[in-house]
């Protein structure tokens, strides 16, 4: 049987907001875009076995007529910051992120509430 890590990373309001808006609202032009080149809005989950997993909202480069909204994943890390694994690309941040590392699966639960 696999072993399951699970963490809660609670965000904001505000935050879940304004990761909904990158993610899902269509931008009016180039500098209505969250743009590839702008740092990746990111949650941490620290598990107690040393690995990390990070849950990003990552910008895209403009495109005129193209989709330009934002995209998510999760990414694993070890203990000395080396990538294990990551998810596929996704449209929501606010859910569950799980990752499969070895016999183990580590779950992120990203929720909406106080800090």
């Amino acid at each position: 049987m696999a072993k399951r890590f699970e963490k809660t990373v609670t965000i904001s309001e505000h935050l879940a907001e304004e990761i909904r808006h990158i993610l899902e609202d269509e931008p009016a032009g180039y500098e209505d875009c969250f743009g590839s080149k702008e740092p990746a809005i990111s949650v941490t989950a620290e598990f107690d076995d040393g690995h990390v997993v990070d849950v990003k909202c990552c910008g895209v480069d403009y495109e005129e007529g193209g989709c330009n909204t934002g995209w998510t994943e999760a990414v694993m890390f070890d203990s000395e910051g080396r990538e294990l694994g990551f998810t596929d690309v996704e449209d929501y941040f606010v859910g569950d992120w799980a990752i499969e590392n070895g016999d183990a699966e580590y779950v992120v639960h990203v929720v909406v509430g106080d800090e």
